[in-house]
């Protein structure tokens, strides 16, 4: 026997860590903590949420964030997922991770199964903020609804401009095709009036002097 005084009131029971299913919970944030990392280099934040409703109330699921590194990719991961953090809970700087404590949020959380070394488990994808997811749905709502609308009348416009523009090259082509020409009429030269050859007599050939004949002197 032992004499101890104790008030559970001021602690959390011990649970069973058994790996939840995949899928988006309700919880917040009970409690963080920041550890030297193993390597000496750098530190990691611990976060710890608690689910707050559904069939997994009161579990918990942890997270550690590498946010000094000496990996670079691995140090970026964590500080962008402590940033999906303060936007969840609306805090945006913080001097304290206790000025995330007890704020209602939206964790995302994935299943990591098991293997010969470890149990399955659960890692934390992302923060949500609650009204955020709430907005979210009903603007994905209406958007999908006004695009039609915007499209209709840009069809309407794009046939008024099609019309437009046919008429606007049918002037065009009224102005840039030549008239015919016009025909010229042709001036009538007058007929060179034909001249009468005048019949000149042809003279009668002289007859020729028959070789028998004698001329009339030898008659004398």
């Amino acid at each position: 026997m032992a004499k101890f005084k104790f008030n559970a009131e001021k602690y959390e029971p011990t649970q069973s860590f058994k790996a939840i299913p995949e899928g988006e919970y309700i919880g917040k944030v009970i409690k963080s903590s920041k550890h030297a990392a193993k390597s000496g280099k750098g530190h990691y934040l611990k976060i710890v949420t608690r689910i707050e409703e559904g069939d997994y109330k009161g579990h918990s699921v942890f997270d550690n964030l590498n946010v000094k590194h000496s990996n670079e990719a691995a140090q970026d991961i964590a500080r962008r997922r402590l940033s999906a953090l303060c936007h969840a809970c609306g805090i945006l700087t913080i001097d304290d991770t206790e000025e995330l404590h007890d704020i209602p949020i939206k964790i995302v959380v994935s299943y990591i199964e098991a293997d010969g070394k470890q149990k399955a488990s659960n890692d934390v994808r992302n923060y949500l903020p609650l009204s955020d997811a709430d907005e979210t749905g009903v603007e994905e709502a209406d958007t999908s609804f006004e695009p039609e609308e915007e499209e209709e009348e840009a069809w309407g416009e794009e046939e008024e401009e099609s019309a437009e523009t046919e008429e606007e090259e049918e002037e065009e082509e009224e102005e840039e095709t030549p008239p015919p020409p016009k025909k010229v009429a042709k001036k009538k030269v007058p007929k060179k009036k034909k001249v009468a050859k005048k019949k000149v007599a042809k003279k009668a050939p002289a007859k020729q002097v028959e070789e028998d004949e004698e001329p009339d002197w030898f008659d004398e």
